[in-house]
C-alpha cells in the first residue's frame, strides 16, 4: 500500500512538472513569435527583455511591438529610441484621468537604453463609453422633461 501511495505522489509530482514546463515552453515560444524580427542592438535591451520586464509591471498578454522613435515632449523636439507594446492586461485598470472608466488594454512604451516604462497610451472599453453617452443622454432628457417656471 506504502509503494503504491509514493508512486502515486511520484507520478502527481511528474504532472505538475510537465504541465509547468509546457506552459513555460508556450510562454517562450509567444516571446519567440512577438520578437523574431527583431536583432539585438548592443547598449539596448533586446526585445525579449522588453516583453519580459512589461510583463512584470503589467501582467497580460502582449499583441505586438514594435522599435519606435517617439517624441518626449510637446513643446520641445526630444525624442527616446522604446519599444512600444500592445497589451491586453490580466486585471483592468482605472483611467487616471476618469476613474469611472476602466480598461484592459494599454499601449506602453520603455525607454531601449534606460529600461524606463510608462504608460502611452489607454483603450477604453467601448461598454465605457457607451455607458457614458448612456448617462449623458439620460441627464439631457431629464432637463428636457423638467417643466420650466
Amino acid at each position: 500500500m506504502r509503494k503504491i501511495k509514493y508512486l502515486f505522489l511520484i507520478f502527481i509530482i511528474g504532472v505538475i512538472i510537465a504541465i509547468t514546463l509546457l506552459h513555460h515552453n508556450k510562454y517562450n515560444n509567444q516571446i519567440d513569435l512577438l520578437c523574431n524580427d527583431f536583432e539585438s542592438i548592443e547598449g539596448e535591451i533586446s526585445c525579449k527583455q522588453a516583453v519580459n520586464n512589461i510583463l512584470k509591471k503589467y501582467p497580460g498578454k502582449i499583441d505586438n511591438i514594435n522599435r519606435e522613435k517617439i517624441k518626449t515632449s510637446l513643446f520641445e523636439n526630444n525624442t527616446a529610441d522604446v519599444w512600444l507594446a500592445k497589451i491586453k492586461l490580466k486585471k483592468p485598470i482605472k483611467l487616471p484621468f476618469n476613474p469611472n472608466i476602466t480598461t484592459n488594454e494599454i499601449i506602453v512604451s520603455i525607454e531601449r537604453q534606460t529600461n524606463e516604462i510608462k504608460i502611452h497610451g489607454y483603450i477604453a472599453q467601448i461598454d465605457a463609453f457607451k455607458k457614458l453617452q448612456d448617462n449623458i443622454t439620460m441627464l439631457v432628457n431629464k432637463t428636457n422633461t423638467m417643466p420650466s417656471s
